[in-house]
């Protein structure tokens, strides 16, 4: 398949990334995104502007989503003059966002009524590896749609990982995130307190760093806690998200997730206390006022 206009609707941190980076390797890039000014930063790096779904999706060979919710991903699927309405047969549909097992098996199925192909390609870790194409991507969809755009995959991500169906795709990369972000609160209990035990910081992540606690938050975001530095790279407020759609999922598949359901309330209390626009390091500042002020 010859793939080389790429529509990409939702063009924040990791929509927008992607985008560069395939920019920078030769393909045709059309955007679309509510938000105007969204839209026209993108001229710069060279992409062309929709102005609707509907007209992306006339000059598009395969279209590219990265939405923030579940709920947006069924506004640009279902509503009127959104993808469904518009796509056409043969086209495929890649759908980036983290979304539950069941708004995603929604979505192919919905595609193939139109005898068009839908991976859901979940993306591992941030907006720098995005830009840089060396991302993991957690692929799920029929295989004859995933060999169709394998070489498009291949220049989007580093280690492409193929799970099957949209179901096992969408479901690892909720549990990818619950550990990620459990992790991630447990560093921060234990920065607080190696605080209270007069621990130096740069000392505290150097040694955990060589210590079985070794871990990719630990490097990202340690750093980030001590320097107070809350500069969104994840937000409480997705954090809070994806996690709460970890539960649920376990909770359809009747799984027990207690430590997963402690995590949860951390984060919620995070967003309660107004910073669900900073990166999901605060998470550390609930030990901070509690501790230290």
């Amino acid at each position: 398949m010859s793939e080389k206009t790429i529509g990409i609707v939702g063009i924040g941190l990791m929509g927008g990334a992607i985008a560069r980076n395939i920019l920078r390797k030769g393909y045709d890039v059309i955007v679309f995104d509510k938000l105007q000014e969204k839209k026209e930063a993108f001229l710069s790096f060279g992409a062309r502007l929709a102005s609707s779904v509907g007209e992306l999706s006339d000059y598009s060979d395969v279209i590219i989503t990265s939405l923030p919710t579940p709920q947006n991903v069924k506004e640009v699927y279902f509503e009127k003059g959104g993808i469904i309405e518009n796509i056409r047969e043969g086209q495929v549909i890649i759908d980036t966002s983290t979304i539950d097992p069941g708004t995603s098996e929604s979505v192919e199925a919905a595609v193939k009524k139109k005898k068009a192909g839908m991976l859901a390609v979940c993306l591992g870790k941030g907006p720098k590896q995005a830009d840089e194409g060396s991302m993991p991507l957690y692929v799920g969809g029929e295989k004859a749609i995933y060999e169709k755009v394998e070489k498009l995959l291949a220049e989007i991500g580093g280690n492409v990982y193929y799970f099957g169906s949209v179901r096992a795709a969408t479901g690892f990369k909720l549990i990818s995130n619950m550990v990620g972000m459990g992790n991630l609160a447990l560093i921060a209990e234990a920065y607080a307190l190696s605080k209270l035990l007069s621990i130096p910081a740069n000392v505290f992540l150097e040694a955990l760093k060589n210590s079985g606690a070794a871990s990719y938050q630990l490097e990202l975001r340690l750093p980030m806690m001590i320097e107070g530095d809350y500069s969104t790279k994840f937000a409480v407020n997705y954090t809070k998200k994806d996690v709460g759609l970890g539960l649920e999922m376990a909770k359809q598949a009747e799984a027990m997730v207690p430590i997963s359901s402690v995590i949860s309330r951390l984060y919620v209390a995070a967003q309660e206390k107004g910073w669900g626009n900073l990166d999901s390091a605060a998470v550390y500042r609930i030990y901070e006022q509690s501790n230290f002020e």
